[in-house]
C-alpha cells in the first residue's frame, strides 16, 4: 500500500513484513533489484456466497515479488522508540 502524500517527495510502502515502529530507507534502485516469479494472477468469480443473487462480483489479483539485495550498505532499518 502506497502513503499518500509521499514522504518527503519520495515513494513510500507500508507492508507487513516490517514490524510497526520500524522503517527501512535505502537506494532500493542501486542496492537491490525486484525479482518477480511468474506474472499477474487475476481471478474474477461471482460464486462466493450469495455473491450471485446481490450480483456482486469479487476479483483476486496476486503478485509474487521478491526484493534481492545486492548490496547491504545500501539500506538502513530506523526504529522509533516509545
Amino acid at each position: 500500500m502506497t502513503e499518500q502524500p509521499p514522504l518527503w517527495g519520495l515513494r513510500t510502502v507500508v507492508t507487513p513484513a516490517v514490524a510497526q515502529g520500524t522503517s527501512v530507507v535505502g537506494a532500493f534502485k542501486l542496492g537491490g533489484s525486484v525479482i518477480r516469479r511468474g506474472g499477474v494472477i487475476v481471478n474474477v468469480a461471482n460464486t462466493n456466497e450469495d455473491d450471485f443473487v446481490k450480483n456482486l462480483i469479487t476479483i483476486l489479483i496476486e503478485e509474487r515479488l521478491a526484493l534481492a539485495v545486492r548490496y547491504p550498505g545500501a539500506f538502513d532499518k530506523i526504529s522509533v522508540a516509545d
